[in-house]
């Protein structure tokens, strides 16, 4: 009896202790140093950060080539930015539009605010408010790629009168629940941490992020991909920002019949992020709803095919500017 206790006692010791080391473990390895998602070598010349529903936002806009034909406004996918769309907007300004591409909260270089609501309805209401500030009175195109579907849809079902048309490219409306203790542990201290040590030292090696890049794009990224998706990543409580888009308050629900009308669908014939299966699921059920599919692409067409993707776009939009005049 008295042996035994005595590998019970030591049993116990190394339980609690390795579970002490492995609570520490995130703490003990160190973090490369970052900056602040502001920091000016870090943003664009037309870059814009101001503080819009509580929260620092930033966006950019591009004038329209004269005559002015029209607003779009721009919303990226998850761990997306600004930068997602770069290949598109001459293309849009050319044929007389001003754009607008924004950074949705703790996403490119806007502020990683942990207590802010990230439920569509919240990331619609903040890109009103800057479409407004920026032509208050006028109506506007939306574009939104895989989760900045859900925004744009949001936005053309709370505000369809200054919506002229919805384009949504490899995504659709998805509002993401998760229970509050699932929402608690990832918005812990220790997880912060542990995600924070997690992207540094894993996610954001090289080759690894490359292999993350190539498996949205359906093709090995260029230079100027892998910087341009790295930089956002690089500022300090990235992978807190991350984390904290859980926080999500929202019984908003989606009515696609009254805005069918107003839809397009672009998507990669190839997305492994987002099956064409969605897309053509959605088909079957509002069949009036255009879908283009641009084959051999990937989920992020506007960027690999975007010669493909701006001649859709563009007709898209001007099929929608044509019947509102």
């Amino acid at each position: 009896m008295k042996k035994l206790r005595k590998i019970l006692h030591w049993i116990t010791v190394i339980m609690v202790g390795g579970t002490c080391l492995l609570l520490a473990l995130p703490y003990l390895i160190p973090l490369k140093p970052t900056l602040d998602y502001s920091e000016p070598s870090l943003l664009f010349p037309n870059s814009i950060i101001e503080p819009i529903e509580g929260v620092n936002v930033h966006y950019r806009v591009f004038n329209a080539s004269p005559p002015k034909k029209g607003n779009v406004l721009m919303i990226h996918g998850f761990s997306g930015s600004t930068f997602s769309w770069r290949k598109n907007i001459d293309t849009l300004t050319k044929a007389g539009y001003q754009v607008v591409c924004i950074d949705l909260p703790s996403f490119g270089f806007s502020e990683r605010k942990t207590d802010w609501n990230h439920s569509p309805e919240n990331r619609a209401k903040l890109a009103w408010s800057i479409a407004n500030k920026i032509s208050p009175n006028e109506t506007w195109h939306l574009v939104g790629h895989s989760m900045g579907a859900s925004v744009i849809l949001t936005m053309g079902q709370i505000q369809s009168q200054k919506t002229q048309s919805m384009i949504c490219v490899d995504g659709l409306f998805f509002n993401p629940s998760s229970s509050s203790w699932i929402k608690f542990f990832l918005n812990s201290p220790y997880v912060y941490r542990l995600a924070e040590v997690a992207l540094q030292r894993y996610f954001l090696q090289p080759e690894r992020f490359k292999k993350i890049l190539a498996s949205a794009y359906g093709q090995t990224p260029d230079e100027e991909a892998f910087n341009g998706y790295l930089k956002p990543l690089t500022v300090t409580d990235a992978a807190k920002g991350i984390l904290s888009t859980t926080n999500q308050t929202s019984n908003f629900q989606i009515n696609y019949n009254t805005l069918i009308t107003k839809m397009f669908l672009i998507w990669g014939e190839k997305d492994t992020w987002i099956s064409l299966s969605s897309a053509q699921k959605f088909k079957e059920k509002y069949p009036h709803v255009p879908l283009m599919i641009i084959k051999n692409a990937g989920h992020c067409p506007m960027e690999t095919h975007y010669q493909v993707f701006n001649t859709h776009l563009l007709e898209c939009i001007e099929d929608k500017n044509n019947h509102s005049e």
